[in-house]
């Protein structure tokens, strides 16, 4: 890959009394002990190939010898930003076992033809001080990254996916830059008044969409620079589930926590990948040298997004950052026997099926129980225009109407019908509703109480057959001819 060089570790290991012969003939043993493979290069030079299970971190470690002093340096063949410390590991485990073996057996000298004739192939080796070039150095062009590779398929299929999503949005006319709320509803945008009443698909379509360039761009950067680093240690089956998972998760936490907001993007599935990241980081799968500098840079830009969230008018979700984020970290947790053992095939299969099931139903439970009361509420807003129409009704009086049915249709209807709608009002105010609407609500109240007023002084006009009132009538029905221009939003 082009982020960076190929991760590797270097270490220097004195002989002491020991020959070239007799130090390649303990590699050679130790390498044997390990179910690893060894080649000469020259003279003073001896390659050890390390084949880990399932053909995940495979490393090769060079080690030349000069004065006494074996420089023994490990690095890694795959497509890796990051060796989670396995070359350090590696080199470890073999200084360790060669240990052993001269505690256990001695020195055995032995020339050096005969050694040659046992380690080296002179048909498939050219003798030269070269080493074969790693993955990662064969892989140089700038955008390497979006070719999927052994360790790294997942993660550029999902940066297609989304990509292609939003070419063909904007191809249907949808904004690039700033898109309108309609367009994302169109397109599978989470929202509460939809999402809970039946269209429970928008859970996983909402974060395949994104809110512009700007959102897709920042988003899939931080897709791949996790993929890259977690993608080879989970294995492609885990890290999809994970990553599903943790999406749909934060597609509930935004509905819970947002009642009027259309919410998109994959930020709350990529916050769950650093989730299971951390839980790694944080426990003993990896070597602790390895730890720090990435428990560091995952708590930088986890605080760094969630402080940017809480901007007024930010635009970020972060209900659904940290849904995702809570998320990630508990399948993260579930995964760590699998990554402990990697060669139970059992655990590689159980631990994301417990996971995804264990979360699958809570996550269901949550869904289900999401206060959405806006059905309600636009149940009794309707309910609230037939009074409205009712109340209205006395200005269509007939004009012979007399004195008396003027006085009737005043205060029995009208009046009676604009404080039903101020109840009906208090009623709405209970339900579980968005703040806006409330506030509409109490505009609408104050809209009713004006109505009350204005027909108690035509009421007092009508009965004391005068215009005492007019003026103050008049004034009223200016507030109110703007209370309604401001409904209407002209």
């Amino acid at each position: 890959m082009a982020f960076g060089p190929t991760p590797q570790y270097t270490r220097e290991y004195h002989l002491e009394q020991m020959s070239i012969t007799q130090f390649f003939r303990l590699i050679k043993e130790a390498a044997d002990i390990l179910g690893w493979s060894v080649n000469i290069a020259s003279g003073n030079e001896i390659i050890v190939y390390v084949h880990h299970a399932n053909n995940k971190w495979n490393r090769q470690i060079d080690i030349s010898v000069e004065s006494g002093i074996a420089t023994i340096r490990s690095r890694s063949t795959d497509n890796q930003l990051i060796d989670w410390g396995k070359n350090k590991e590696g080199v470890t485990l073999l200084l360790n076992t060669i240990e052993d073996l001269t505690y256990e057996h001695g020195l055995q000298d032995e020339d050096n033809e005969e050694l040659y004739n046992t380690l080296y192939d002179p048909v498939e080796t050219d003798n030269t001080n070269t080493l074969p070039p790693t993955q990662n150095e064969q892989v140089s062009h700038p955008l390497s990254f979006l070719l999927p590779s052994r360790g790294y398929l997942i993660t550029p299929i999902l940066l297609y996916l989304n990509t292609l999503v939003f070419i063909a949005m904007a191809v249907s006319g949808v904004n690039i830059l700033q898109p309108d709320t309609q367009s994302l509803l169109n397109w599978g945008a989470n929202f509460v008044p939809l999402t809970t009443e039946g269209q429970w698909w928008r859970l996983i379509t909402s974060f395949f969409i994104h809110i512009g360039i700007m959102h897709l761009v920042m988003n899939m950067y931080a897709l791949v620079f996790i993929g890259i680093l977690l993608e080879q240690y989970l294995g492609p089956i885990r890290f999809l589930v994970a990553y599903i998972i943790c999406g749909i998760v934060s597609s509930v936490s935004s509905l819970y926590w947002n009642d009027m907001v259309a919410s998109a993007g994959a930020s709350g599935a990529i916050f769950g990948m650093y989730g299971v990241f951390l839980s790694l980081i944080i426990t003993n799968p990896l070597e602790r040298s390895a730890r720090k500098p990435l428990l560091v840079s995952i708590i930088i830009f986890v605080a760094y997004n969630l402080l940017a969230g809480l901007r007024q008018y930010s635009g970020i979700d972060n209900a659904g950052h940290i849904g995702g984020l809570v998320c990630g970290f508990i399948i993260g947790l579930a995964y760590i026997p699998a990554v402990k053992k990697p060669e139970l095939r059992i655990l590689r299969i159980l631990t994301p099926a417990v996971a995804s099931v264990a979360l699958f139903i809570s996550t269901f439970f949550l869904y289900k129980n999401i206060p959405n009361d806006l059905p309600q509420y636009e149940k009794e807003m309707k309910n609230f225009v037939v009074l409205e129409a009712l109340a209205l009704e006395v200005f269509d009086l007939r004009a012979e109407a007399t004195k008396q049915e003027i006085l009737y249709d005043l205060k029995d209807r009208g009046i009676y019908y604009w404080n039903e709608n101020i109840k009906l009002i208090d009623g709405i105010n209970k339900l579980h509703i968005p703040p806006p609407l409330k506030q509409r609500n109490e505009i609408l109240k104050h809209y009713c109480n004006l109505r009350i007023q204005s027909y108690n002084l035509l009421y007092k006009s009508v009965e004391e057959e005068n215009d005492a009132y007019k003026d103050e009538i008049v004034e009223i029905q200016k507030e109110i001819d703007k209370i309604i221009k401001d409904l209407k939003g002209e």
